[in-house]
């Protein structure tokens, strides 16, 4: 059965075919119906594929944010661990001093942000800023089901914002990311928002803490869903084939 944009197409091709025929044996132009039939047709069909498009371009950037932050991490969580040994070795037990020793040398044109929002939900903010410490704003992180997140994202963790504006968060097993920024809406895991494990060695590892959750049923769950998103993107050869 055809899709509805495969027939509004067809309907619209064979329309301008049977005009330039008309034309042809008549020396006529197009009568003003014609044309704004013409012009309906090619409204209802920008209408019918522009979503699509739309969401395919920005299906795109996210990927491609997505994964040079993350080669950035790999090979700075790589370098750490061959100069300071494993991650299971270094103290987390404040992870300021940790992460000025083993991770802020190697961010040189990385911003530095001590202080993240009270409720533990946002992070590369700074402290001062009122607009984003107010209450029930809408820059809060969600879950794909609409449910604001007040955990697992750590509230004592230092953050880093790159020059393009992507924010990470280094825990000790988890490495958060928000491609765009805490200012930048979404703020909607799986959309903006992704997170990535930590091995014992202090390697990056596939992160799936409840399971496989970024599915077809993904915008139906709440706490703890879309987790795995970032790890369904790569093992899906960097693309986006859960529901956006």
């Amino acid at each position: 059965m055809k899709s509805r944009k495969t027939f509004f197409r067809e309907r619209y091709l064979d329309f301008i075919e049977q005009s330039f025929l008309r034309i042809k044996r008549n020396n006529l132009g197009f009568t003003l119906a014609e044309v704004l039939i013409t012009l309906g047709i090619i409204g209802v069909v920008v209408a019918l594929t522009m979503p699509s498009l739309i969401a395919n371009y920005q299906k795109q950037e996210t990927i491609a944010r997505l994964k040079k932050v993350y080669s950035t991490i790999s090979n700075t969580y790589m370098y750490a661990i061959n100069s300071y040994g494993t991650s299971d070795t270094w103290d987390w037990n404040d992870k300021q001093v940790l992460f000025d020793k083993y991770f802020l040398p190697l961010f040189p044109s990385a911003k530095v942000f001590n202080s993240n929002c009270a409720w533990g939900a946002c992070f590369c903010v700074a402290t001062t800023d009122k607009k984003i410490w107010a209450a029930n704003l809408e820059h809060e992180y969600k879950w794909p089901g609409g449910q604001k997140i007040t955990s697992p994202i750590p509230s004592d963790t230092p953050s880093i914002q790159f020059p393009d504006g992507a924010c990470v968060i280094i825990d000790k097993e988890t490495i958060w990311i928000d491609i765009n920024g805490a200012y930048k809406l979404p703020n909607v895991v799986g959309k903006d928002l992704f997170a990535i494990g930590v091995n014992e060695r202090g390697g990056i590892e596939p992160y799936k803490p409840y399971g496989d959750t970024c599915d077809e049923d993904l915008k139906k769950q709440t706490n703890g869903s879309g987790l795995d998103c970032a790890t369904r993107i790569i093992e899906d050869g960097w693309q986006i084939n859960y529901p956006w």
